[in-house]
């Protein structure tokens, strides 16, 4: 499908955000959320990576300097997926308890 953006026709400016409906709305805010903070990130932008061995469909990695450590966890199953954090505390311990998602 095409990016709807003000073309010609277009009923839908992903652009400007007219015409999108609530759910498109939320999901582009996300977008540019996280966009934002990719850009302002500077584990993302130039830290150092660590990875781990995917258990149970749960991917994780972190990204991270001497700011900022950013954790990534992503199921590729279809059911839900527990957390064991105590498994990274490689790279969790003495970090604060902020967990943002």
């Amino acid at each position: 499908m095409d990016f709807p953006g003000g073309w010609t026709g277009d009923k839908k400016n992903a652009f400007t955000g007219a015409g999108l409906t609530a759910a498109e709305s939320v999901v582009q805010h996300l977008v540019m959320t996280l966009g934002e903070f990719r850009r302002s990130s500077t584990a993302l932008r130039t830290g150092r990576l660590m990875q781990y061995v995917p258990e149970k469909c749960l991917y994780v990695y972190f990204r991270y300097d001497a700011q900022q450590t950013v954790l990534c966890a992503m199921n590729t199953g279809e059911a839900p997926v527990a957390v064991d954090f105590s498994r990274y505390k490689e790279r969790t311990d003495g970090l604060p308890q902020v967990w943002t998602y």
